[in-house]
């Protein structure tokens, strides 16, 4: 999975249809995030193709089913999909929740809250780039952040890396870290 764009402080992507599952119109998502407490949380979502609105649906029933790579997949039913047909055109769709649906922890943000934010180095104060990719490696979450003379840096998405992202002023702060890359 590749984010590479803005995403809307309304409503945040969590997933892809990436197919159908049994005859009875149930939908499979790949999802963006590694919460399955809170995907499982979910009773509406807006699926719809990358970057335009999407149709809201009412969530009936989701289950986990987990892949070989420790990977999950989600088995959604949707209120009005009931047949395998109606379920085909939803492949390779988008999903999408509402932003008020996800109920986050004090200081905890979304990937989508660190897209576009200018990358600040702790230790003396320089930007680095700006985030604009987000990697879903096997092992890795990984930001590519793009520096001034186009180059992609890649830093993973830990924690202990980074501060909070200050969402008003659209910057975050990579705690001290050496930082080398190929020109």
């Amino acid at each position: 999975m590749c984010l590479t764009k803005k995403q809307s402080k309304k409503n945040i992507e969590v997933g892809t249809v990436n197919g159908t599952h049994g005859l009875t119109g149930d939908i499979t998502v790949i999802s963006y995030t590694g919460n399955t407490e809170r995907f499982l949380q979910y009773r509406r979502l807006l699926i719809g193709t990358h970057g335009k609105a999407g149709k809201e649906y009412t969530v009936e029933s989701i289950r986990v089913h987990r892949l070989k790579n420790n990977k999950k997949k989600y088995i959604i039913k949707l209120k009005n999909i009931d047949s395998i047909d109606a379920a085909q055109e939803l492949r390779g769709c988008t999903v999408a929740v509402f932003r008020e649906d996800i109920a986050l922890q004090t200081d905890e943000k979304l990937i989508s809250d660190y897209m576009q934010c200018i990358v600040v180095k702790e230790s003396d104060g320089k930007e680095l780039g700006t985030i604009e990719n987000y990697y879903d490696f096997s092992g890795q979450d990984t930001f590519g952040i793009i520096n001034s003379a186009g180059k992609e840096i890649l830093i993973p998405c830990e924690s202990r890396l980074w501060n909070v992202p200050d969402v008003q002023t659209g910057m975050v702060i990579l705690k001290d870290l050496h930082v080398e890359y190929c020109v």
